[in-house]
């Protein structure tokens, strides 16, 4: 004889069926629960916004290896006073720039030579604290190519001195750009130049720039 199964109500068949259905999701909601309640940040703790970063923020030349006693920035708006009186007023200076030199850069053909200031030439080599060599002429051509990218740039005629270039001052979102530069180290004074005289010494008593090796430039 053929073993008989018991036949169950479909019924209780579909109510078995619900009542593990309602178990699993009460499983799911504890396992939730238990879970923190955020994956987010921390409470209280800002998250850092882009658009907000400081305007000095990729002053020390990035586009270089980064040098030590260089990473310290100074966002300086207030980086000294014009070094020479103004022959006209401020005007826009649109991009793309050429940076020639660690203080000269073209815009349009037009080339802007920072008045009262001086950098390393272009392809300079210093020597440094330790007496090592390093492409000081490159890091500073950097730090000008980062100080005006993606910045609003104006610049206005410096009157000159008796035999001297024909320069100009100009900003960088309102900061004194050749101002900035001697602050982190990578342009100086001109002798006999009083602008930015206070910033020059902070520069040099930080090591930072140029100063990392007492502007020792062995070509």
């Amino acid at each position: 004889m053929k073993a008989v199964r018991p036949k169950f109500p479909t019924v209780l068949v579909r109510a078995a069926a619900l009542v593990g259905l309602l178990l699993l999701v009460a499983l799911v909601v504890v396992v939730v629960r238990g879970l923190p309640e955020s994956i987010g940040p921390a409470p209280g703790r800002e998250q850092p916004n882009a658009a907000d970063k400081s305007d000095q923020a990729a002053f020390a030349p990035g586009m270089a290896p980064q040098r030590a006693n260089t990473a310290e920035k100074a966002d300086r708006s207030d980086a000294g006073k014009a070094p020479r009186p103004l022959l006209g007023a401020f005007s826009p200076v649109l991009p793309p720039f050429e940076v020639v030199s660690a203080d000269t850069f073209k815009s349009n053909d037009h080339q802007f030579k920072l008045a009262g200031v001086e950098g390393p030439p272009r392809n300079a080599v210093c020597v440094d604290a330790d007496g090592g060599l390093w492409a000081c002429g490159l890091y500073a051509r950097a730090a000008l190519n980062n100080a005006l990218k993606d910045r609003r740039v104006a610049c206005a005629s410096a009157r000159p001195e008796p035999g001297e270039e024909p320069g100009a001052v100009c900003t960088i979102n309102g900061g004194n750009l050749a101002g900035i530069l001697v602050g982190l180290g990578w342009l100086r004074p001109v002798d006999g130049e009083q602008a930015f005289v206070q910033v020059m010494e902070e520069a040099r008593s930080q090591k930072r720039g140029m100063w990392n090796g007492d502007w020792h430039i062995r070509s």
